[in-house]
């Protein structure tokens, strides 16, 4: 059996996409040899996800073993990798003690201890020393832009990169919302510097999310 053989899927009950800038000398600091960040006028792309996940488990090559339900924060930072828009996962903040060692075994995330809580009006990660990023989401859709393929996902874990697979099936209801950020001590520890959010956020409701083992990869 492969790597890319093994594959787990569960649905994002509830799932918030939040863009960022950073400071570009921050985020050149966070990009390994052979990539570059992505930047923009106003600074380098950043960007958190988080998802209250239901049921992850094993589907390929069979559908067997427990299901698991946890939340998770994952911060990204935008870089071009192959000529191409990739994310660099950054940190991964995760509630369940099962799931830390999980990621970090097999997806090799930079995983956090957290308590996370997310909603369909707040998302939340608290770290279990220090720093929090508390976002509050709109009641109004501003409006609902179509799906688009997801981004290539590369991890750095000792020393090394690696590609996580990584596959959305679009949900069900999906739109962009007005996000207010309540509590920010976390951006700036998490990416080195300090991160201006942006003002509206993109909500999902029931995406299925796939992925699987990471694989080594060459910049």
């Amino acid at each position: 059996m492969t790597r890319a053989s093994v594959e787990l899927s569960g649905t994002e009950e509830h799932s918030l996409e939040v863009d960022g800038r950073l400071q570009p000398s921050a985020a050149r600091a966070l990009t390994p040899a052979g990539l570059e960040p992505e930047l923009g006028e106003k600074g380098a792309l950043v960007n958190v996800l988080f998802f209250s996940m239901r049921q992850l488990g094993l589907c390929r090559p069979l559908r067997m073993g427990p299901r698991l339900d946890y939340g998770e924060a994952l911060f990204r930072l935008g870089v071009r990798w192959r000529g191409a828009l990739a994310w660099l996962a950054i940190a991964c903040d995760l509630d369940q003690g099962v799931v830390r060692a999980l990621g970090a075994a097999t997806v090799r995330y930079p995983v956090r201890d957290a308590t996370l809580s997310v909603s369909e009006r707040a998302a939340s990660t608290a770290l279990k020393d220090h720093g929090r990023l508390s976002l509050e989401i709109g009641e109004e859709p501003l409006d609902s832009p179509a799906a688009t393929p997801a981004r290539p996902m590369l991890v750095v874990s000792r020393g090394q990169l690696y590609r996580i697979p990584w596959r959305e099936d679009p949900a069900p209801t999906r739109y962009q919302a007005h996000v207010r950020v309540a509590e920010d001590s976390l951006g700036a520890r998490t990416f080195g510097g300090d991160v201006e959010w942006r003002e509206t956020g993109l909500v999902h409701r029931g995406r299925i999310h796939h992925c699987g083992v990471a694989s080594r990869v060459r910049a």
